[in-house]
């Protein structure tokens, strides 16, 4: 098992703190509170503890399982709060078969990740918003691979190998935007940028690839998600 790199971690979620400190003040410029709202927070002269629940799913992963390199589902629960928080929680599953990481060679990672994490939401208007989250990732899967050795002097031969129990983890920041298809139903964007932790370390045959964070030799890594959003009735 791994060991948690402590210098990376505090680095990591240090920016993130700042990302969300400072979300408070740029929404005390925004005054694009929709109309419905606003009406009902004057007359009552509260904001609602809860403002949303919701659940989600990730279309670009399934849509991409017609290639050979990976397979991939993930779905989740948020949470908004009337002050503009929003909370998030992830499960998620990869099979991923990534070309060219080994030379002369296969290699494959199957396992599954959480993730969850908090941050802040901006109401453009009643059809679309804009939310920065900072979110705290983990994975634990099984890899292995095989690999040709070529020989002038005696047969070609294969060695391969295979791991079980991996580990990983990683923090990443989000930016998510959302419009309204249909009452209740969003379809939205998320950019990530994510910031690995730690993961499990082997010599001669190191991890090539993390389910849930992705390239495993990339310390930081974008990604860019599509989903489907179904909030309940408020």
């Amino acid at each position: 098992m791994f060991t948690i790199n402590i210098k990376k971690t505090l680095f990591a979620f240090t920016l993130l703190g700042c990302m969300l400190c400072m979300a408070p003040y740029v929404h005390a410029q925004n005054d694009s509170i929709p109309a419905e709202e606003e009406e009902t927070e004057l007359s009552t002269g509260k904001v609602p503890f809860l403002r949303s629940l919701s659940i989600y799913a990730d279309l670009g992963k399934p849509a991409a399982s017609w290639l050979d390199t990976e397979s991939k589902l993930e779905g989740g629960i948020q949470v908004s709060l009337g002050n503009g928080i929003v909370a998030e929680a992830a499960y998620g599953q990869a099979e991923l078969r990534p070309e060219q990481v080994v030379e002369n060679g296969s290699y494959y990672a199957d396992g599954s990740y959480l993730r969850f994490g908090a941050g802040y939401q901006w109401i453009i208007k009643e059809t679309n918003l804009i939310q920065l989250m900072a979110n705290y990732g983990m994975s634990t899967f099984d890899d292995g691979g095989s690999v040709l050795i070529v020989s002038e002097v005696w047969d070609d031969y294969t060695a391969s190998y295979s791991r079980n129990d991996l580990s990983a983890t990683w923090a990443e920041i989000a930016m998510l935007t959302e419009t309204q298809v249909i009452r209740s139903v969003y379809a939205g964007m998320a950019l990530r940028l994510r910031y690995l932790i730690d993961t499990d370390d082997f010599e001669g045959f190191p991890v090539r690839a993390i389910p849930g964070y992705g390239f495993a030799f990339n310390t930081t890594t974008p990604a860019l998600n599509i989903y489907i959003r179904f909030r309940l009735p408020e």
